[in-house]
C-alpha cells in the first residue's frame, strides 16, 4: 500500500485544494454565527410580540381583577404562565413599540448586533458555499489523478459522498467512451 502522506511533494496540490476548503467552512462557520443585524432583530421581536398578542386575549387577563379588595388573580386558563402571556399583557398595558422598544434597548446594553445584514450574509454564505462545491469537486479529480498514477490517498472524513458518487460516474463515464 502505498499511502501518499500528507505534506509529500506529490500532493502538494492536494494539500492547497483541502487548505482552501477548510479555510472556507471556517469562513462559513463564522458567518453562520454572526449575530443579526440590529434592524433584523428589531423586526423578530415586534414579529414575536404581534404572534403573541394574536396567541393571547390580553382583555381576558383583567377578568381576575377584583376591585374591591384591589387584587389581581390572573386568570390562565389553568396553566403556566408563559413568556407569551406576559409580553400580551404588556403590550396591551403600553403598545407593542413601547415592548419591543424596552426589549431592544436591553438588547443594545449586551450588544448582541452583528454588522451584516441577512442579504449580505445570505450572499457571501452562498458565494462560499459555490466556492467549496468547486473546491470539493476539483479535490476529488485531483484523489482520482493520484490514484491513477499508483497512490493510495486517505479522503477527508467529512467529504462529501454526492460528490464523490459525481466525479466517479464521470470517471465511468469518460472510460466507457
Amino acid at each position: 500500500m502505498n499511502i501518499l502522506k500528507k505534506g509529500l511533494p506529490a500532493r502538494k496540490e492536494l494539500d492547497r485544494l483541502q487548505g482552501e476548503i477548510a479555510d472556507a467552512r471556517t469562513n462559513v462557520n463564522h458567518l453562520e454565527a454572526l449575530p443579526l443585524h440590529i434592524d433584523e432583530v428589531r423586526a423578530r421581536i415586534a414579529e414575536q410580540v404581534k404572534y403573541a398578542i394574536h396567541q393571547n386575549t390580553p382583555g381576558n387577563h383583567f377578568s381576575g381583577f377584583n376591585a374591591k379588595e384591589a387584587t389581581y388573580a390572573p386568570v390562565w386558563r389553568g396553566r403556566k404562565v408563559t413568556v407569551a402571556d406576559f409580553i400580551a399583557l404588556q403590550a396591551y398595558l403600553d403598545g407593542e413599540e413601547r415592548v419591543v422598544d424596552r426589549i431592544m434597548t436591553r438588547l443594545k446594553a449586551d450588544e448582541k448586533f452583528g454588522d451584516l445584514r441577512m442579504e449580505e450574509r445570505t450572499a457571501k454564505l452562498g458565494k462560499l458555499r459555490s466556492q467549496i462545491e468547486i473546491l470539493e469537486f476539483t479535490e476529488e479529480r485531483e484523489i482520482r489523478r493520484l490514484e491513477a498514477q499508483g497512490h493510495d490517498v486517505i479522503r477527508r472524513a467529512d467529504a462529501r459522498e454526492e460528490v464523490l458518487l459525481k466525479v466517479w460516474s464521470e470517471a465511468e463515464t469518460l472510460a466507457e467512451a
